[in-house]
């Protein structure tokens, strides 16, 4: 029973680990973005920079994710997707608002 126990926080850790770590890179990739685009009109549009964060993020994750898991990649295919329709609807709002 113990061993299991041990397993399990283990196990536990290393998702918390996991999390944390796709967090970090989701922010520093966001704040990569919002300083990229001080230039351009989408600056301080922080939805479209959180979008082009999961869109990085989900597609180099999808690739890595595809020699071990075919489940585990397609849900960072949909994290990617979801970048895509967030990041495209910025856009688009900001396009009809001029």
């Amino acid at each position: 029973m113990r061993h299991s126990v041990d397993g399990f926080f283990r196990f536990l850790s290393r998702k918390a680990v996991l999390a944390t770590a796709v967090m970090g890179a989701i922010v520093l990739v966001a704040l990569g973005v919002l300083l990229l685009s001080q230039r351009q009109r989408m600056h301080h549009d922080v939805l479209f920079a959180l979008g082009t964060a999961a869109i990085t993020i989900g597609a180099i994750t999808c690739v890595l994710w595809l020699a071990v898991s075919i489940g585990q990649s397609a849900a960072w295919l949909l994290l990617c997707a979801a970048g895509v329709a967030l990041a495209s609807w910025r856009v688009h709002c900001r396009s009809e608002g001029d």
